[in-house]
């Protein structure tokens, strides 16, 4: 924290609030109107790089999470210009760096980073955020300073935090089902976007991106030949190699999440190629075979020889829900929190950091809205009419089935999405609660933000025509900054996991969005180009297989073992969802998915989420008086 108010008792306890993030060490340095709080996890220079990190003069302060992946070369280069490196740890380049680009250090930082960096010359606090939202960090302005953390509930221990909420954000939660950037679940507190820093200066915030990807993304090839598409298979391969090494240095022992699919298969091909020992892998399942992808990780595993581990969930599970609400401290809907949560456990118990194939499905083109998308572009040439003839409402009527994704819900999805503008469709079909479902939800309906004004706002800043490519920065800017990357960080640091992300190195990502859109999409297959090569690699099962997801049988467990946890919660009179949320609008969509008359799941879970994070704010505003969530 910075400003006239410092106190070091309060950062003392933010930093206590953070010890899972950090079990290992902890350090403070406290000055001149500032207050710096660290908690460590050690996973190089393990018995060096104490934070708070400092330069040889003492005048630049920083403390740090996450990992510097290219800080080899940058302490090289720091040591040729005369600077002395007292450490072998990756963090010690930041005050250094900072002496000779100032603000503009990040632009040559390759890593998943939050770092807070105080200036005592200039009197000026710096907060940053890798490029794509890796590690997170949260902040709270005040009139005479402003206070900041690793997560939002640590803010919570600042005595002047006021934690009346942001019902506009709660609004964009129930159409998304995760809060985006800026917004947190608090009025009183920001999320930093990434690839942004922010400067504090006596008083004064001002906020820049520092990183755009439509400033550096190369030049798009020519339309391709088989052999050019060769070409960029090979230099593919290339990246994915360099990608994973950059991931692979480490103390401490390494795992991967191995999912059974495609994106994980090709990181587990690479490190086990460029490692010495057997691979550790970690595997989650259900008993629904639908949803699981055991069997596939069971054969990856074997044929590259991995150490691996596996774990069957059962409804059980969700007597963990609370401990989930308690990590990301507002609600958060991605029911694959779950199934992350207790494979984080497992993999804890042998390894200090995993590697995982997030990312892959926003630069590779591997989800089903994808390929919604351009069915959409075709249907958008037909008369409207068509759409409402009788195979139109047959589908209507189809039985809702036992898939992951039923296909009535998967059709009436896609057709009532088909009036919105295509660069907000992909968006939408994601999405959880309509504008007009959320009218009908709400009491007294909040000023909406709308998910619309986020695409409109990320949509300028890329300028490609393909609808597919736009598609991709869109869900590279929104959907995997704020659920996918929010839930792998929080899951894995509850349980002090490391977890680190290869398919979002910087050099891949922008090689990959240099790319025109039919290397990733090829006659409605996604990840055209990384099947390719990945061509004798990987089983053709893996090569040819659909995309699965990560998502616990929300449907199922829902009428059966989960059903009296859901009514309990959110049918509950009296309690804190009746006060915001029309009690009748619940309780029919609990009565429909019941009757197995529609599929509701993901938004009984929705909804189930703001429940449990009502609980808890009530419980510690009933401990300390001091939370309340009542506007």
């Amino acid at each position: 924290m910075a400003g006239r108010r410092v106190s070091a008792a309060t950062v003392e306890r933010i930093t206590a609030a953070l010890r899972h993030r950090g079990p290992e060490d902890e350090g403070l340095y406290r000055n001149e109107g500032v207050a710096l709080g660290s908690r460590r996890l050690r996973i190089l220079d393990l018995e060096g790089a104490r934070q708070p990190l400092r330069n040889e003069t003492g005048d630049i302060i920083a403390v740090f999470n996450g990992e510097i992946y290219n800080y080899r070369e940058l302490r090289q280069e720091l040591a040729a210009k005369g600077h002395r490196l007292t450490t072998e740890g990756d963090g010690e380049v930041l005050v250094h760096l900072y002496e000779e680009h100032g603000g503009s250090l990040t632009r040559r930082l390759e890593g998943m980073f939050a770092f807070a960096l105080w200036d005592r010359r200039e009197q000026s606090l710096w907060l940053a955020r890798d490029r794509f939202g890796v590690k997170p960090l949260y902040y709270s302005p005040r009139p005479e300073g402003i206070v900041f953390s690793s997560e939002l509930g640590a803010l919570l221990e600042d005595p002047d935090f006021s934690t009346e909420p942001d019902l506009a954000a709660l609004d964009l939660y129930l159409e998304l089902n995760y809060i985006p950037s800026p917004h947190t679940v608090y009025a009183a507190a920001r999320k930093l976007p990434p690839a942004t820093m922010l400067r504090w200066r006596r008083g004064e915030l001002r906020l820049f991106r520092y990183w755009v990807l439509e400033e550096e993304r190369a030049p798009a090839p020519p339309k391709l030949a088989s052999q050019t598409e060769a070409a960029a298979a090979e230099e593919l391969r290339a990246h994915l190699r360099q990608a994973v090494a950059r991931r692979m240095v480490s103390d401490v022992p390494l795992g991967l999440f191995l999912s059974g699919g495609l994106d994980s298969a090709t990181v587990l091909s690479f490190m086990a190629e460029q490692s010495p020992k057997p691979v550790k892998t970690f595997s989650i399942g259900f008993r629904e075979r639908q949803f699981s992808e055991l069997k596939m990780a069971r054969r990856l595993a074997r044929r590259f020889g991995c150490e691996h581990h596996e774990l069957v969930l059962t409804p059980d599970a969700v007597s963990e829900l609370p401990k989930l609400t308690e990590a990301f401290h507002e609600p958060f809907g991605d029911s694959s929190a779950l199934p992350t949560y207790c494979l984080a456990r497992m993999a804890r118990r042998d390894v200090t950091a995993c590697l995982g194939g997030d990312g892959g499905d926003e630069i590779f083109a591997g989800y089903e809205t994808y390929r919604a998308l351009q069915i959409s572009l075709w249907c958008d040439r037909l008369p409207r009419r068509w759409l409402a003839a009788p195979p139109a409402s047959w589908l209507d009527r189809l039985p809702l089935g036992h898939g992951k994704v039923p296909l009535q819900y998967r059709w009436r999805k896609f057709r009532s999405e088909l009036a919105a503008p295509p660069r907000e469709r992909t968006v939408r079909w994601r999405g959880i609660f309509s504008t007009a479902q959320r009218a009908r939800l709400w009491r007294q309906p909040p000023p909406s933000v709308g998910a619309g004004a986020l695409v409109a706002r990320i949509g300028e800043e890329w300028s490609d025509a393909a609808p597919l490519n736009r598609a991709l920065y869109l869900d590279l800017r929104l959907y995997l900054a704020d659920d996918i990357l929010t839930k792998f960080d929080r899951m894995t640091m509850a349980h002090s996991l490391e977890g680190r992300e290869p398919l979002l190195d910087t050099d891949l990502v922008r090689f990959m969005f240099g790319l025109p859109a039919h290397f990733k999409m090829r006659r409605l297959q996604g990840k055209h180009l990384l099947r390719r090569a990945m061509r004798g690699r990987l089983p053709g099962a893996v090569l040819r297989g659909k995309k699965q997801g990560f998502s616990i049988p929300l449907g199922p467990w829902l009428r059966g073992p989960l059903r009296s946890l859901a009514e309990e919660h959110l049918l509950a009179p009296g309690g804190e969802l009746a006060y915001w949320f029309e009690p009748s609008a619940i309780a029919a969509l609990l009565r429909e998915h019941m009757a197995a008359q529609a599929d509701h799941g993901r938004q009984i879970w929705n909804l189930l989420c703001i429940a449990l994070w009502l609980d808890r704010v009530a419980s510690c505003r009933n401990a300390s008086g001091a939370y309340a969530v009542r506007a």
